[in-house]
């Protein structure tokens, strides 16, 4: 099951299916198995694009080359590369049959008997990953897969493989898409899965029902103060121990902010954060040699650099650096 080399679609219409949710279930509402689930989609081509041939032409090129060592499906590809896509649903329908395509005649009636008005005049071909695809837009910068929607228009890049199969109802190929391009917005088409969005367009108005409470809410405050963990409140006006009770003996500067003043003094001093504060340790004069400020304090220049011959010589570790196994 060797993957081909990228093939580029024509122009094509999103038209089924979904591009970023795994189909759980099949045509017939029966589940698939998980290791088989997968993103699954169509894309439709009219049947006279003229780049139409090509595209099915380098499917059958990868299956020629896949399928060398089997005779009977050589022959299938063969059959249906004499009658597709111009002639096979007036002259050889047939011929698609025992071998599956991943496509389908738009004009046909579906499983409920119904020709769909958005496939008519159209091929269908079915895009199946099970891996994360690349969304772009016409001038080439990727965008999210939620801005393309059924009903735009798109090409794409994908690779096909045949399925390793044989059998007359099981041989078949693998399209899987690669990287999908937005060109142009088309009219909606419903169906397949939908939002959350789509399905309740109207705003919940839902009463809570006794004893529910909203999703993911803390838990209600109890309305008893002594219920909470830590006990009773304090009392009015006094802080915890060990600090002055909030607002005592501070007030705030007029058209100031965040800064509290003293309420004889005015500013309280900035030499009182927080040195000369009671419980702190006066901060100590400058020792001899420390600098007098910054810049141009009056530090002597640090040993072992140059400029400083004079200097006291550097240690030898702060020199030299450390000394490390084998030196």
């Amino acid at each position: 099951m060797a993957q081909s080399p990228l093939i580029n679609s024509p122009l094509m219409r999103f038209v089924s299916g979904d591009m970023d949710k795994f189909r759980t279930e099949d045509h017939k509402k029966r589940p698939i198995p998980i290791d088989k689930q997968g993103t699954e989609f169509g894309l439709a081509i009219a049947k006279d694009n003229p780049a139409l041939p090509a595209m099915f032409q380098a499917i059958c090129a990868h299956l020629w080359t896949e399928c060398a060592a089997q005779p009977a499906i050589l022959q299938k590809i063969q059959t249906v590369m004499q009658y597709f896509p111009l002639y096979v649903t007036s002259h050889a329908p047939q011929c698609l049959d025992g071998f599956s395509w991943k496509m389908s005649d738009g004009d046909k009636p579906n499983n409920e008997g119904v020709v769909s008005e958005h496939t008519r005049g159209h091929w269908v071909f079915y895009f199946k990953s099970k891996f994360p695809i690349t969304f772009g837009n016409s001038q080439n910068a990727e965008i999210p897969v939620t801005a393309i929607k059924r009903g735009d228009y798109v090409d794409i890049a994908f690779q096909c493989a045949w399925n390793g199969l044989t059998g007359a109802d099981e041989a078949g190929v693998y399209l899987n898409p690669k990287v999908i391009r937005l060109h142009f917005e088309g009219d909606p088409i419903g169906g397949g899965q939908m939002s959350v969005g789509q399905a309740f367009s109207a705003p919940a108005n839902h009463q809570m029902p006794a004893g529910a409470k909203v999703p993911g809410a803390m838990p209600a405050v109890a309305a008893n103060p002594m219920a909470m963990p830590g006990g009773a409140p304090l009392p009015q006006g006094q802080g915890a121990p060990g600090f002055p009770a909030p607002g005592a003996g501070v007030q705030q500067m007029p058209g100031a902010t965040g800064f509290p003043t003293s309420p004889t003094t005015g500013a309280i001093p900035a030499t009182s954060f927080p040195s000369n504060t009671p419980g702190f340790p006066a901060a100590a004069a400058p020792g001899p040699g420390a600098p007098a400020a910054f810049p141009g304090g009056n530090a002597p220049a640090p040993t072992g650099f140059p400029g400083n011959p004079a200097g006291v010589p550097a240690h030898p570790t702060f020199a030299n650096g450390p000394g490390y196994p084998g030196q």
